[in-house]
């Protein structure tokens, strides 16, 4: 129960803590929300991670990158000890406002790391915010620190120290069309100095990517400059009290065609600038020294790697004896980047010329970042080996001063709890079976389910291993039939996608250990649906095999036999057909399908199938043709008409079409209208109305999800929020139980599992209608729309910020922390206050510390009695 418990109050269940410790398990489940599956396996991150960063301060290296591991890109960071250990599993959230933060920068200031980055918190263009981090892994500044907020984009930032303040510059559009290279002091207590920012450079022309270093007496700025027309390398020195020396700029590198993204770092003597080179007519990698006067010591640059293909993005560090230039480098394959290094002396000789493999592997590494340690060097870059073209991670490796690379393989920095995408629920009489794709192997997806009761307990402790095969498995979906439950999903085992089945008898035994082949035409095939009609399974899919998408089928027994070894074309009309549903009916199996026959934009088709394999309607059914991109259908029967629903421009429409194929809704039903996207929905019957339910952007802060029930007239009866709570809420589905109980699952933003860091989507999943308790919680909607609480860090070691966000502009508000007990340890009453943010020291009332494991914090409005639960820990 505590587990349980734990979990649901993760999701910011919003009944009273004492109301749950003393309520029987059944109502609990049956009014919040809770996780599926609370297995947790560290695995690369999900999506993507880009332009990592890393310092070293007294102990360890600090890494940071931006991360859309949540839907939008946020800044994330981990700790890394100096032996290569990766102290932070799941990653750090550093900042995860509304909208995108990119590209951050790091250092380290003696005391604390300071992180900067590009950030659109506050509309369509960019600002430059930071936050000061401490050697744990603590972020001071939860909020971030607005370094500039001028009009227009600032972008690009980099950072450095000077022994008292940082330095932050940026390439700047305040001064509308060209950009400019500003900057701004910020004190170790995070206070910003120069809050109009300090003019660098406003030549003509663009100036971007700055980068800057201090050498003891003042900072050098460095940046790509096109006032010739063609890029070159610029820098001007900037004293600490923030007075620009040079205010023309240096001139360090004008060779023919363009120098871009230069780097800085400096020695004893002089600073040492790296740049890519195009002079070549393909882009090289050369540096230049620079001494404190400014003065350019080599005018023509000195050629770091000049190998065939690219050679681009560097990245610079000193070890006191000598600098490591790292850059990416397709030199073996072009457009397959890998990692390369050199060693360059305080001399300017290259001590590599022919280049130091870091990292090699198939797949691509990009974006390189290196510091120095006490002993090594690390570099850290993104790398897509362990994904899609699209899907990169953050490794990194060791360096020796020699130049030999201890970690040749490399370690992986970007990590999280495994994820959990895609699921599908299906109901036996007597309990529920959830499927989903898991990505808890480091290269792919594999398909897991769990059995639920009536009441929601999971009956498999540790999930049922459905397809874990050393290769991906994608879009499981899940049907129940007299005996067993048949699974279906998208396999790659032999190279191209076929679609392949197991069946799960009642107990979650998986009777077919190796899977079946449904279908292995030529090409792939995809987005398998199932549904059951009495005697036979009717598995629909995308199919390639002659050469556009069509939707094909095949009768699938119960002894799991494929009746229809060749496919069943159930339309192979012009253009693609793709994502097809299925359902069955009294007598007929119905299929809808996305369909572009038309032209340029999907409209949604259907067509009929009798139990003997025939299609009944060779050349579909048009149920929506008049929407622009009408795409993603889900479908359900009511014991009398179909209903189809599907999303159009991100509202969602849907449309009841009778046993005999007549489309009862021309005109299209619509369902949600609501500002921002409606996507994915999803569709069940209830014995009296349709509940559909879909993923929402209306909050404007991630997706949430709402809900319908539309009665078998087409009317929309009444609509609900599912799940509103921070981060992604995806992908849902949705089950008829026993009467009018629906089961909904979906793809949740989960930050830690039992006390686990997590920073990852996993499968949560909540009943339909909801408990008496809940429907009649004062203020339901008000607590959901109007007041919000987060809590950073979490986990957190020495301190925590909670803060909240409410429409009154002044409000008494009451924060109370329970132990996992239900026992108060921490209050506080802030009243008649506009502040929105209260430190928790980890003391309770009497000011002793509390122990390490799981809290709970409510935030009450006491004006309203708004409140919001969310559950943390400490470790």
């Amino acid at each position: 129960m505590l587990g349980i418990m734990r979990s649901a109050m993760r999701k910011g269940f919003w009944l009273l803590v004492l109301t749950f410790l003393t309520t029987a398990p059944v109502l609990f489940l049956q009014a919040g929300e809770y996780l599926v599956d609370t297995t947790v396996v560290y695995v690369p991150a999900l999506r993507n991670q880009h332009s990592p960063s890393v310092a070293f301060g007294q102990v360890n290296f600090f890494v940071v990158w931006y991360d859309n591991r949540n839907g939008s890109f946020d800044i994330y960071g981990s700790v890394v000890a100096q032996s290569g250990s990766i102290l932070d599993s799941s990653g750090i959230v550093i900042s995860d406002m509304i909208n995108n933060q990119e590209y951050p920068a790091i250092v380290f200031g003696g005391v604390n790391f300071f992180v900067v980055w590009q950030d659109r918190r506050n509309g369509a263009d960019y600002d430059i915010y930071g936050a000061r981090v401490d050697q744990d892994g603590v972020i001071l500044d939860p909020g971030g620190i607005a370094i500039s907020t001028a009009a227009n984009s600032q972008e690009a930032p980099s950072v450095c120290f000077d022994g008292t303040n940082y330095f932050v510059v940026w390439q700047d559009g305040r001064n509308g069309g060209d950009y400019d290279i500003y900057g701004a002091r910020v004190n170790q207590g995070g206070i910003v100095l120069d809050s109009f920012g300090l003019e660098v450079s406003s030549t003509t022309g663009f100036q971007l990517s700055p980068s800057a270093v201090f050498n003891g007496t003042n900072f050098l700025a460095v940046w790509s400059d096109n006032r010739s027309g063609s890029y070159d390398i610029y820098a001007a020195r900037v004293e600490s009290t923030g007075n620009v020396i040079d205010t023309s700029g240096i001139c360090i590198s004008n060779a023919p065609n363009g120098q871009e993204y230069p780097k800085v770092a400096i020695d004893t003597a002089n600073y040492l600038v790296v740049w890519q080179d195009w002079r070549n007519a393909s882009y090289d990698i050369y540096c230049a020294r620079v001494n404190r006067d400014g003065m350019v010591l080599e005018a023509s640059g000195i050629p770091v790697s000049t190998e065939t293909n690219y050679q681009e993005y560097p990245s610079v560090a000193f070890d006191g004896a000598n600098y490591v230039v790292v850059w990416r480098d397709d030199r073996v394959a072009q457009w397959n980047f890998d990692i390369y290094g050199a060693r360059v002396g305080q001399d300017g000789v290259v001590l590599d010329p022919l280049g130091l493999p870091i990292s090699t592997v198939v797949d691509g590494q990009d974006n390189p970042s290196i510091a120095f340690g006490d002993t090594d060097f690390f570099v850290v870059w993104r790398d897509r080996r362990s994904g899609s073209s699209y899907d990169y991670d953050i490794y990194g490796a060791r360096v020796e001063q020699s130049g030999s690379v201890i970690d040749s393989s490399g370690i992986i920095v970007s990590t999280s709890a495994n994820y959990q995408e895609y699921t599908r629920t299906a109901f036996d009489g007597q309990n529920y079976l959830a499927v989903w794709q898991d990505k808890r192997h480091e290269s792919y997806c594999q398909i897991y389910g769990m059995r639920l009761n009536q009441t929601g307990n999971a009956l498999d402790s540790a999930g049922i291993a459905i397809s874990i095969s050393m290769n991906n498995h994608l879009y499981p979906s899940v049907a129940y039939g007299n005996m067993n439950y048949l699974v279906t999903w998208a396999d790659n085992r032999g190279g191209m996608y076929d679609i392949y089945g197991v069946r799960i008898d009642q107990t979650g035994v998986v009777l077919d250990s190796a899977g079946f082949i449904i279908t292995n035409a030529v090409e792939d095939q995809n987005f398998a649906s199932i549904a059951f009609g009495g005697v036979n399974h009717l598995a629909a899919w995308q199919d390639n095999r002659n050469g556009n998408s069509d939707i094909y089928g095949t009768r699938i027994d119960q002894s799991g036999t494929v009746v229809d070894t060749s496919g069943i074309a159930i339309s192979s009309a012009a253009g693609n057909q793709i994502r097809p549903v299925v359902v069955f009916g009294d007598t007929d199996y119905f299929v809808v399908w996305q369909d572009r026959r038309s032209g340029a934009d999907y409209d949604i088709y259907s067509a009929r199938v009798n139990q003997t394999g025939i299609v009944l309607d060779s050349s579909g059914i048009a149920i929506a043709t008049s929407g622009i991109y009408q795409e993603f259908p889900a479908v359900a029967f009511d014991g009398i008409n179909y209903f189809a629903v599907w999303q159009a421009s991100y509202n969602i429409y849907g449309a009841r079409i009778t046993q005999t194929g007549v489309v009862l809704d021309p005109s299209e039903i619509p369902i949600s209208t609501a500002q921002g996207r409606q996507e994915y929905p999803t569709v069940s019957f209830d014995d009296t109305n349709y509940v559909v339910v879909w993923q929402d952007s209306r909050n404007g802060l991630s997706y949430d999800l709402y809900g319908v029930r539309v009665n078998a007239q087409g009317v929309i009866i009444d609509s609900f929020p599912v799940c509103l709570q921070p981060g992604d809420q995806i992908s849902p589905a949705v089950v008829q139980g026993v009467g009018n109980q629906t089961l909904i699952t979906w793809s949740g933003w989960t930050d830690s599992i039992n006390g686990r860091p997590a920073n990852t989507l996993r499968i949560w999943s909540k009943f339909y209608p909801l408990s008496t308790i809940e429907e009649h919680s004062t203020n339901r909607t008000s607590v959901v729309g109007i007041l919000r609480a987060e809590v950073y860090p979490n986990p957190f070691k020495h301190y925590t910020e909670i803060m909240w966000r409410t429409t009154n502009a002044t409000q008494n508000i009451s924060l109370k922390i329970y132990d996992v007990t239900g026992r108060l340890v921490r209050q506080f009453d802030l009243f008649s206050t506009d502040k929105s943010a209260a430190r928790w020291c980890g003391d309770d009332d009497y000011g002793n510390a509390v122990s390490q494991g799981i809290y709970f914090l409510r935030v009450e409005n006491l004006d309203t009695s708004e409140n919001f639960w969310r559950t943390f820990s400490r470790r």
